[in-house]
């Protein structure tokens, strides 16, 4: 996703490349875990992987996946549907699943996005561990992966994923994403 999406994006959103006074990336004074990224024309600021500060509010949604760029953007698509106060991101799988089993059940997300191909621990394995964890069985899963195989939405789709979707190519399909992630956590659909 990182690739194309700066590069179709890169009339619309400059890449994070180098702010006004040095590198794109750089951590916060207040906060040495926290870190902002500098998009062309403004800093982002960044809560540290796996801040769960703000999980208590209805609506969360974790965002797992270990390309730092790829949260960044993501974060970005949130904050511009007006919505960047929703998400936590961790970027790397075996520490979210241990921040996961040590959240107290009201905290909770109620979305988990989860990328399909990471080191250690992959999508499958964590999706097949939430899957069997009785307290998350009301979050829902939507595996965002960059494989278009059908073999990897089956495969997710056996183990309990909720949607299976393609990184988009665009930043405004991503903006359309997070608009569409947000809607479901927003109005979840009803049983009858």
């Amino acid at each position: 996703m990182e690739g194309a999406v700066r590069s179709a994006a890169a009339g619309r959103l400059p890449t994070p490349q180098h702010g006004p006074r040095g590198p794109a990336r750089e951590r916060s004074c207040n906060d040495p875990r926290s870190y902002r990224v500098w998009f062309g024309h403004r800093w982002v600021y960044r809560e540290p992987d796996g801040a769960y500060s703000r999980l208590s509010m209805p609506g969360r949604i974790l965002f797992i996946d270990d390309n730092a760029a790829d949260c960044d953007l993501f974060g970005l698509a949130m904050e511009e549907v007006g919505e960047g106060q929703r998400l936590a991101t961790e970027c790397n799988a075996a520490k979210a699943v241990e921040r996961l089993k040590v959240t107290a059940d009201d905290e909770l997300p109620s979305l988990i996005l989860l990328d399909l191909n990471m080191p250690q621990l992959n999508g499958k394995e964590v999706l097949r561990w939430i899957r069997s964890q009785s307290r998350l069985s009301g979050v829902r899963v939507v595996m965002f992966s960059t494989s278009s195989r059908p073999a990897d939405e089956q495969e997710c789709r056996r183990l309990g994923a909720d949607d299976y979707v393609v990184k988009p190519g665009s930043y405004d399909q991503l903006v359309g994403l997070a608009r569409r992630f947000t809607d479901l956590v927003n109005h979840p659909p009803t049983t009858n």
